[in-house]
């Protein structure tokens, strides 16, 4: 559920957003635009930013324990 909140919500401003550009015309603003071009690194980064996280870091098992001092 993590994952796919994000993803739905975004989807959903994304398409209206693109049907309103493409279909009736409307022109957002700067601001309005900066915010879309967000989304991109904001999805990027709830999917793990290129790296592996959580569980699937450690395949399942738990840490190694730590180092003698």
């Amino acid at each position: 559920m993590s994952v796919v909140v994000p993803v739905s919500a975004v989807t959903g401003v994304a398409l209206s957003v693109l049907c309103g550009v493409l279909l009736l015309g409307d022109r957002p603003g700067t601001l309005a635009w900066a915010g879309i071009g967000v989304t991109g690194p904001a999805l990027w980064w709830v999917f793990g930013g290129g790296t592996r996280m959580g569980r699937e870091a450690t395949d399942g098992r738990p840490p190694p324990d730590p180092p003698p001092p």
